[in-house]
């Protein structure tokens, strides 16, 4: 995985895939096809499965275990190419079982995998005709673990995946940022000049492979933000990929195209309907095998990062990066197993639900949903009280999701107050049950705050495209990897009385990827914007755009980029609405 900010303007990317094995060659090229035409009901379809799973399990490993300080030891350590080839012939994992890592897999509740195909270093974790660097042809064990872990996920329930970086450090058709014999830096690489279709080629002929030979349910793509790869090219090879099999999922980081986003270590937002997301994130800090990386997560923070995705409508794909001789490192397991653990207890309330229907993050834990039924998570140390406002429906029944005991409830017009036992059943996270009479329904409309301000924040909002997101990686969450220029945010808001408010935005912009204009809209009125470069993806500036009249009464204003010159449109904080107090001359 990339270890660049999240919201660079050319991110991280990845690939996923399946298995059965022949040996003969694989059809590939209908160069412009585009996928099969689908509705929105028919994409809903097609990701159903995995937007009920909520949990699967990422898998780094190649020859990068091998010097064990991580996926990205050949260029943070400035290997030349020849020199890191010779990592395949020491790569000989014979402790490796796939039954065992996959039984893992399910006993930690997850309920599909997806391993590195070929991360950027370029070996290939699979038989590939395409190319003799790879784990059958290039290494002293000649064994395929994808093959098997394919036909181990078939055996015990478990989809199977893979990740497939389109940068490729090891390529001939790419050149390193740096290429200096001794000491290359190579990320981010850039096309041979005359190489590019070469290289799409090979990259066709390999994902062909994964598909056919793999049976894979999803391509995880990383590596995109290589230099002369651009949304186009991300657009064609989504639409060969659907066409190869339509039943595919594919990720967002080929860029132009994708079915999910994929924020990386940190927890994307709110899911507006029809949006899908998974954030990925290591137990560790590394993705690949470190054997100096000690600095796991608690078993408490695993389970709350699961019910927090869960809670926004998103998935968690957690990473583990295996041993060179092919065994998970117990702090792993460990961790793994205790998740699994309580999942068996509450599954009901992660598998299969919705998001909660509150916007705004709820302060005693998080919130799930199915049917007509709430799943209050409620993380340790709570109050012996908590409360639920704006909520429409009536309440039928309140009890704990384990053990099913009643908890005493009140519920006056839109606001509902539950008594907790103490102490809480589970410290790490007691479930409650709350039956309503129908399904949820929540007034999410902002309200002014008691000096009439409208505070608009990356929290509250509705995203609505396909790669920008809710994140908060930098002191300050905003809505970032906004690298789609039809991509928009909008706000629902009261306005207690028509007024004329002045509108003040907060954003950041790396130096170079400035010059997109936007319009903030709301009805008829609109304010125009050009976003300024302010340092960094971090560095954030407040810059007021002018005024606006709003009506009374519930509104939407949104935020529309109008032209994107420079790769990404702007990491935005907020949008501020305060009243103008006109005095009278």
């Amino acid at each position: 995985m990339a270890r660049l900010p999240f919201s660079r303007a050319y991110p991280p990317l990845a690939a996923l895939s399946c298995l059965i094995i022949f040996t003969c060659s694989v059809p590939v090229f209908a160069q412009n096809a585009t996928p099969p035409p689908e509705t929105p009901q028919q994409k809903a379809q097609r990701m159903d499965w995995w937007a009920k799973a909520r949990f699967g399990m990422f898998i780094h490993w190649g020859i990068y275990a091998v010097p064990a300080d991580g996926e990205w030891y050949m260029n943070n350590a400035h290997v030349p190419r020849d020199q890191y080839a010779q990592y395949a012939k020491q790569f000989d994992p014979i402790k490796f079982n796939a039954d065992q890592w996959v039984q893992l897999a399910k006993a930690a509740g997850m309920k599909y995998l997806v391993i590195t195909s070929k991360h950027h270093d370029g070996f290939c974790m699979f038989r590939t005709s395409a190319t003799h660097y790879n784990v059958v042809d290039d290494t002293p064990w000649r064994q395929d673990p994808l093959a098997a872990l394919s036909r181990a996920c078939q055996k015990y329930g478990i989809r199977f995946g893979t990740y497939y970086s389109i940068m490729d450090w090891h390529s001939p058709d790419q050149a390193p940022a740096d290429p200096n014999p001794t000491h290359p830096t190579y990320n981010p690489t850039h096309f041979v000049p005359g190489e590019k279709q070469a290289y799409i080629k090979y990259v066709k002929t390999q994902l062909a492979e994964l598909i056919h030979q793999y049976h894979t349910h999803i391509i995880w793509f990383d590596g995109g933000w290589m230099q002369d790869w651009n949304a186009q090219d991300g657009i064609e090879l989504y639409n060969y990929l659907r066409r190869l099999d339509p039943s595919l999922i594919i990720n967002n980081r080929e860029q132009g195209a994708g079915d999910f986003g994929t924020p990386e270590q940190q927890i994307g937002g709110h899911a507006p309907p029809g949006q899908y997301w998974e954030t990925c994130m290591t137990i560790n800090h590394n993705w690949g095998y470190n054997q100096y990386d000690k600095n796991f997560k608690s078993v408490t923070q695993l389970i709350h990062t699961l019910v927090t995705c869960a809670s926004g409508g998103g998935n968690l794909l957690l990473n583990i990066g295996p041993r060179p001789d092919g065994t998970i490192q117990p702090s792993f397991v460990t961790r793994l197993l205790a998740m699994g653990k309580w999942l068996r207890k509450n599954g009901a309330s992660i598998y299969g639900t919705e998001e909660s229907p509150w916007v705004t993050p709820l302060s005693f834990g998080g919130c799930t949903t199915k049917g007509n039924t709430l799943y209050l998570h409620v993380f340790s140390p709570a109050p012996s009280e908590i409360a639920l406002h704006q909520l429409k429906n009536r309440v039928r029944s309140v009890k704990l999701l384990v053990g099913g005991s009643a908890l005493p409830f009140h519920q006056s017009g839109e606001d509902v107050t539950i008594q907790l036992p103490q102490p809480l059943p589970d410290p790490i996270d007691t479930v409650v049950e709350v039956a309503l009479n129908g399904k949820p329904r929540i007034d999410n409309a902002i309200h002014p705050s008691a000096d009439g301000n409208i505070s608009l924040t990356a929290s509250t909002a509705s995203v609505i495209g396909s790669t920008a997101h809710y994140e908060n990686i930098y002191g300050k969450d905003d809505i970032g990897y906004w690298v789609n220029e039809h991509d928009r945010v909008e706000w629902s808001f009261l306005v207690p009385k028509a007024s004329l408010y002045r509108v003040t935005i907060t954003y950041a912009c790396a130096n170079g990827n400035e010059g997109s204009t936007y319009e903030i809209r709301e009805g008829r009125s609109a304010l125009k914007g050009e976003v300024k470069a302010t340092g960094s993806w971090g560095s954030f500036i407040r810059q007021e755009l002018g005024t606006i009249k709003l009506r009374a009464g519930r509104q939407v204003l949104e935020v529309v980029p109008t032209r994107m010159p420079n790769g990404a449109v702007m990491n935005l904080h907020r949008i501020q609405l305060e009243p103008v107090k006109l005095t009278v001359g």
